[in-house]
């Protein structure tokens, strides 16, 4: 079978620019999964639990506040 040699080029260039889009949203994907399981709030930052501070301790200064600061 012979295809001619115009329609050869367009095709490679619609499959090349089809695998690039593909492997953007997958490495969006991966950098959107990576922050969301590494995210952690800094010292002096808002925290609700001790798991939400990078350093582990969220001190909450009176007893019916419920936001309190990592340390």
């Amino acid at each position: 079978m012979y295809i001619e040699s115009r329609v050869v080029p367009s095709a490679i260039l619609r499959h090349h620019t089809q695998t690039m889009r593909f492997s953007f949203l997958v490495i969006v994907a991966a950098l959107t999964a990576s922050m969301s399981v590494s995210a952690c709030s800094p010292f002096d930052d808002v925290c609700l639990k001790d798991k939400d501070c990078c350093a582990g301790i969220c001190h909450i200064d009176n007893e019916g506040v419920l936001v309190g600061y990592c340390f």
